[in-house]
């Protein structure tokens, strides 16, 4: 698969089109690749100028397809033929936000090479919620890259997931980076790299509850 960087790069219409057709001519689900594309279509024709330069500029094609999805004029249609569909977008751009805020993520490999492990005991990790892993359906897992420190995983970080195994991985991920009220507005992550551990372990521990953050 290309890099991100690679395929931010503009590309000639005559190579997309031919792109297009190699891959109609493999999927294996051709309804859902002719919907998109009329999707696509639509979206063109929907959008001003100004806004489909704008989501162009985006810096990869999954976050192109968001950027035009979220325009306003788009957005308001979507919400009419579902009421759900605004929620949905926002989910999605909180997710991009949080991902930004982690600096970026780490895939399997590198995880693994940076802990000095085999990707099976990483995975072991993840799955005994020792580390947060995003699921990137068929690619694995991705990993927030804050998690990791000097080749270790962050002091403590283990004892607080140990507090938030009720919660999915975004879940956790919103926690540990978001302003905390129980903690005079700190996020829990700020708290531990300064090695205030029993803090953020409270805070975990009424995370989701009535009043808490």
């Amino acid at each position: 698969m290309p890099s991100a960087s690679a395929r931010s790069r503009p590309r000639s219409v005559e190579k997309v089109l031919r792109e297009l057709l190699a891959a109609a001519g493999k999927t294996k689900h051709p309804i859902f690749f002719s919907r998109v594309l009329s999707a696509l279509a639509e979206l063109e024709y929907e959008l001003p100028k100004e806004q489909i330069d704008a989501a162009s500029a985006a810096p990869t094609d999954y976050m192109v397809l968001l950027e035009a999805l979220t325009a306003p004029s788009v957005a308001s249609q979507l919400t009419a033929q579902d009421p759900l569909a605004a929620a949905r977008l926002r989910g999605v751009e909180r997710q991009h936000s949080l991902l930004k805020k982690s600096g970026g993520v780490l895939t399997g490999a590198e995880a693994a090479g940076l802990l000095g492990i085999s990707r099976q005991a990483l995975d072991k990790r993840r799955r005994h919620g020792h580390l947060i892993g995003l699921t990137q359906g068929r690619r694995g897992y991705a990993y927030p890259a804050w998690q990791f420190d000097g080749g270790k995983t962050l002091v403590s970080l283990e004892k607080v997931l140990g507090r938030l195994t009720d919660h999915d991985p975004w879940m956790q991920l919103t926690f540990f980076l978001n302003d905390n009220d129980r903690l005079d507005g700190s996020s829990p992550l700020e708290l531990l790299r300064s090695g205030q551990v029993d803090p953020v372990l409270e805070a975990a521990a009424s995370y989701g509850e009535q009043g808490g953050a």
